[in-house]
């Protein structure tokens, strides 16, 4: 007996026939086998279809994977036959290429789908259709069924099933008999009518293949049905008539308990209608087996997870060591707050804060928290802290450390194996080394894409995923925002982890997107620590600009405003290729004039800190437009200084040969270089404390950029002048007006995160579609057939989307939407929404050469903007441009078989009238052509004209502090900062007692040389001057910490106490002076009042009272 016995009478389908009862006799040796012949009979059938079936489109080649994703062959087979073809596909291929076992369920499941797939053939095409329905009882199995084969076994097997391709389908299809062709593919066309009735799936096939698929994810997590995985387990104590219920799956662990239950709900479910049954499960494994397994609930589209801390969306199945590792956590898990940071690591004052504000979210089960702290503050061994406690109370054990540069990378992990030798780690970027092994290592380092890459491409032994969905514990962003996190989203949505962001962004410059993927209220990090912050404080040291303005960088080049000289050295250098004026922005870009770059070496070197002999200029780093101008910075330096030497000054970039070892050098306080001249390389991740000159001699329009760039002369230098002179501040020049583009910029800095050329492609083609989908276009049949090809290439490349890609599984419920012709309909904005946010990132790049992409894009946003009648006039001119360029080669062949072509697009009437399906004619007539237009590098032009600075300011304010000098209170505060090194102002500042004589010279000063006694009272009332002076000066930050190091050290405090205490010592280094009643007033009052904050722990609170009266004490008279 066999279920596909009936194909052996029909004539028709004996090019197939016999290789469906092969597949279903394997059963007899193994389950691989079964699976591969199954495929091989799939294929057949597939080729037998298109080589009789005239609908179907011949695609680009004639493999499996390209015919049965044909938008034709999906577009006829439907979405549900469609599901079974690929489940026979996706358990071939693993049964053929993969090391695992393949279990008697899949091959069941596989013989089953190709069953439904041989009764749709037959419902469409054949004579003698029957309903039929498959029979497990009819195929064969062995008392022992082989699951796995060696490897000579399957190379055998497998060359046994390929399907005979000398021939290609086209000469097949060719050879084949018309009137055939023409009956068959007719029947087909006919079969609802002949048959009255659609062709429907076995129920109970479309049921299993269902659950292969969360099979298929079980599988992809290392779980083996039959053996660690229970299907169908019966509980006993439901609520509901029988009193039982019984769990999809349960998983086990090695000793034989349960770690989770599965619930699985039909795809069109949402899975949370689950979410309490799967509850009321876990409770009666728990009552049976003693130990509560997590929940897991599925769809076969989206998951959630429970754990013991929330319930969560999850990308897909934590693995058996990973569920045992939240189990056994149970046990030695321990509070945060009994875990004390090790002062080794980060002792600062404000690094414990930040501490305990990230480990206190992640104890009120917050799984994300972001620290912004100002860079030079020391953020990587905040982390390291971080990552110290959460290891020693057993939250965390696998870790990743991701940044966007290798650099980085390496300089963390150097920092972390420093501070945390017992910590196992492994560095991604550097595969190569022995002792780099990511499989047994607990910390990862990685660069963004390489993780990207490593997600499904690195294994174990058993060919699983090393990296899976639950592996880590903690993932440590550096420098996290916006336009990370949005292009490497993936990773994030794959991993179910806490996220630790660390970022130097000022808080209130950070985008509100930003705060809402930490889900943080907008402006509300989990700590901050500003850079004007650390500088009153001690820990780093401010800057002070000299900003210039040049004219050609600012104003351009106008060949009317030259002398006549100029004029002809105009004309010499650009002939008639720029026009009679050259905008600021080509400055320093493609046109570099020789008297503007030495204008700034020549003022910097001028105005530039010095070293302690004040022969040199400090170091100094100079950030440049592009690899050419930072070269020509080092030419000219070179000939205006000889006498430094060559290496006085360097080029560093990732054009530079061996790079780290000049980084290296300048990094040496007595090495040369003394000046480093860099595109990008040196913005961030260097720490060179002795940097006292910063020269910004490029723009910059990204915030967090900017303040990169800053940091790297933030650092404190002790003794850089000498024994006792430390490094003071350090001066930015500033020639590109950086500055001043930011004190007018807007806060939110929503820079717009940039599509690739595919995304664009995609989605410009979507909006044909719908643009294409209104009712004046459906009786004209060039624009229908037009909106039908388009659709055809669009669900063409949805459907090679490989579903088992951990990309792909983040947005398979949109995925497998928008594969079904059915929903593209009718398109609209929410549909467009989807697809730009969901389908769009994941398409393949095509194999096209880019200039061709580029043209295909022009051409169809030209074709957009003609249906809406906002035609883009740059890509229209672009376009031109081109075919002026195509018209150049006239003696090519192939350009002059399409001259008449070419000469309509350089025809100013043709763009009045273009039509949509002209503009498509072209675009496929002219998009080869493009590529043979020779590429030409971009020009650089080098002039030397007088240049001359319009403004040179300096400015000791950063740009976070403003003063406004004019009236009496303002004399009055100015007088006092000014004064900061007088003895009495000394005192006061230190928190040491005063006498009235100490006084006597300060108020001769307030009553006579600035105003009044009667002026002092009208601003200032009765108020001591003493206390005028400490809130104006504030409060030494060892002073502050002094009085309070006993009350941080008796007591542990909580996250709430911390930021409280944080406040409360930041107001006194501020102000200098504080009240108590002013506890009801802000700052405080938006954390809690103090007795709320403390808990009514009285005696808490009484300490407290007891120190701030204490620092006010010292400002009576005595």
């Amino acid at each position: 007996m066999s279920n596909f016995k009936f194909l052996l009478k029909e004539t028709d389908y004996q090019e197939f026939s016999r290789a469906c009862v092969d597949a279903e006799q394997a059963m007899l040796s193994s389950t691989v086998s079964t699976c591969i012949m199954s495929r091989r009979a799939l294929e057949l059938a597939v080729k037998w279809m298109y080589k009789y079936d005239m609908d179907l489109h011949l695609p680009y080649d004639d493999r499996l994977s390209a015919l049965i994703n044909d938008y034709t062959f999906v577009d006829i087979v439907g979405k549900d036959v469609l599901h079974t073809i690929r489940f026979i596909v996706k358990a071939g291929n693993n049964a053929a290429h993969n090391a695992g076992k393949i279990n008697q369920s899949t091959a069941m499941t596989s013989l089953r789908n190709l069953f439904e797939f041989i009764q749709w053939i037959d419902y469409s095409y054949g004579d003698n259709y029957q309903e039929r329905t498959f029979d497990e009882n009819k195929v064969p199995t062995a008392k022992k069924l082989l699951e796995r084969l060696n490897s000579l076994e399957k190379e055998k097997l497998v060359a046994e099933a390929k399907v005979d391709n000398t021939k290609s389908l086209a000469e097949v299809r060719e050879e084949a008999d018309d009137t055939v062709q023409e009956e068959l593919t007719e029947k087909r066309q006919q079969a609802e009518t002949i048959h009255h009735a659609p062709f429907k799936l076995d129920p109970i096939t479309e049921e299993i293949t269902r659950k292969e698929f969360i099979n298929v994810d079980l599988a992809l997590a290392g779980w083996k049905l039959g053996q660690n995985v229970e299907e169908e387990l019966e509980l006993k104590g439901m609520p509901n008539h029988a009193e039982k219920g019984f769990a999809d799956y349960v998983l086990y662990g090695k000793d034989g308990l349960p770690l989770a239950v599965v619930e699985a709900k039909r795809t069109q479910k949402d899975p949370n209608v689950g979410a309490h049954q799967a509850e009321l499960y876990a409770e009666l494994i728990e009552k049976q087996f003693g130990r509560r397994p997590f929940i897991f609930i599925t769809n076969g589209f989206s998951m959630w997870f429970t754990d013991d801390v929330s319930r969560r969306k999850v990308s897909g199945f934590y693995t058996q060591d990973d569920l045992q590792r939240l189990i056994d956590r149970r046990k030695i898990k321990s509070p945060l707050s009994r875990v004390r940071i090790n002062t080794e690591i980060a002792s600062r004052p404000y690094q414990r804060l930040a501490i305990n504000s990230a480990l206190e979210s992640f104890s009120q089960n917050k799984r994300d928290a972001l620290l912004v702290m100002a860079t030079g503050t020391g953020k990587t061994r905040t982390a390291i802290s971080i990552v110290d406690v959460l290891t020693r109370a057993n939250w965390a054990k696998n870790i990743l450390f991701l940044a966007d540069r290798t650099a980085l990378v390496k300089q963390a992990m150097r920092n972390f194996n420093k501070l945390l030798p017992e910590l196992t780690v492994a560095n991604l970027t550097e595969s190569n080394r022995a002792d780099n092994d990511p499989k047994t290592a607990r910390m990862i380092f990685s660069t963004y894409p390489t993780m990207m890459n490593a997600i499904d491409n690195m294994r174990n032994d058993e060919e699983d995923r090393i990296f899976s969905v639950g592996h880590f514990d903690l993932i440590v962003i550096d420098e996290a925002h916006r336009s990370i996190y949005k292009k490497y989203q993936a990773i994030f949505d794959y991993f179910d982890s806490m996220i630790l962001g660390l970022t130097a962004t000022p808080r209130e410059d950070i985008d509100r997107n930003t705060y809402e993927i930490f889900n943080l209220e907008n402006g509300v990090p989990t700590f901050a620590y500003d850079l004007e912050e650390a500088v009153n404080e001690g820990y780093l040291v401010d800057y002070r600009t000299v900003e210039a303005e040049l004219k050609f960088p600012v104003d351009g080049i106008k060949y009317d405003d030259l002398s006549p000289e100029e004029q002809e050295l105009f004309e010499d250098t650009f002939a008639d290729e720029v026009g009679s004026e050259i905008a600021g922005s080509a400055i320093n870009n493609w046109v570099f004039n020789i008297d503007t770059i030495d204008k700034v070496i020549l003022h910097f070197m001028e105005h530039g800190l010095r070293t302690s002999s004040g022969n040199d200029i400090g170091k100094t780093i100079v950030f440049a437009q592009n690899q050419r101008h930072a070269d020509l910075i080092k030419e000219r330096f070179d000939l205006l200084y000889p006498e430094k030497g060559p290496n006085y000054a360097a080029v560093i970039t990732y054009n530079v040969n061996y790079a780290q070892d000049l980084i290296d050098r300048f990094s040496v306080k007595d090495k040369l270089p003394q000046i480093a001249i860099s595109v990008n390389m040196l913005d961030t991740g260097i720490d060179v404390p002795e940097v006292q000159n910063l020269v910004f001699f490029k723009k910059v329009r990204s915030k967090t950029m900017f303040w990169q760039m800053v940091g790297r002369g933030t650092r404190l230098c002790k003794d850089l002048l000498g024994p006792g002179q430390d490094k003071e501040y350090f001066l930015i020049f500033d020639y590109a007006s950086n500055f001043e583009y930011f004190r007018v910029a807007t806060k939110d800095d929503n820079t717009k995160i940039g599509r690739s050329l595919t995304e664009r492609l995609f989605l410009v083609k979507v909006d044909l579609i719908k643009e294409l989908s209104a009712l004046v276009y459906q009786d004209e049949k060039e624009y229908v057939e037009l909106r039908e090809k388009l659709l055809g290439e669009v669900l063409g490349e949805i459907i090679k989307l490989d579903e088992e890609n951990f990309r792909v599984r983040q947005h398979l419920q949109y995925v497998v939407k928008y594969k079904e012709k059915l929903n593209w309909q009718s398109i609209g904005l929410l549909d467009t929404a989807e697809l730009e946010e969901h389908i769009a990132p994941l398409i393949h790049a095509s194999s096209d050469a880019e200039v061709v992409q580029r043209f295909d894009l022009l051409m169809e946003l030209i074709e957009v903007g003609v249906l809406l009648d906002r035609v883009p006039t740059r890509a229209v001119n672009t376009v031109i441009t081109i075919a002026r360029a195509l018209s150049s080669l006239g003696n090519i062949p192939q350009v002059q078989a399409k001259a008449e072509t070419i000469k309509e697009l350089l025809d100013e009437s043709f763009w009045e009238n273009a039509s949509v399906i002209k503009l498509e004619k072209i675009r496929e007539e002219i998009r080869d052509l493009v590529q043979l237009i020779p590429f030409t590098q971009p020009k650089w032009y080098e002039i030397n004209l007088e240049d001359e600075f319009l403004k040179i300011s300096e400015d000791e304010t950063p740009m976070y502090q403003t003063l406004n000098l004019g009236n009496y209170r303002d004399k009055v505060e100015a007088y006092i900062r000014e004064q900061s090194t007088n003895p009495v102002i000394q005192k006061i500042y230190n928190n040491e007692s005063i006498s009235s004589a100490d006084l006597s010279e300060i108020e001769n000063v307030l009553f006579h040389d600035l105003g009044t006694a009667e002026d002092y009272k009208s601003y200032y009332g009765e108020k001591p001057i003493a206390q005028l002076i400490r809130e104006i000066t504030g409060l030494d930050k060892e002073a502050v910490q002094k009085a309070f190091a006993e009350f941080l050290d008796t007591y542990d405090l909580n996250r709430d106490q911390t930021e409280f205490m944080r406040v409360l010592m930041q107001y006194f280094e501020n102000n200098g002076y504080l009240e108590v009643k002013q506890f009801q007033e802000e700052p405080f009052k938006s954390i809690g009042s103090i007795s709320v904050v403390f808990q009514q722990n009285i005696q808490q609170i009484k300490e407290l009272v007891e120190i701030v009266n204490k620092i006010n004490s010292s400002l009576q008279v005595a």
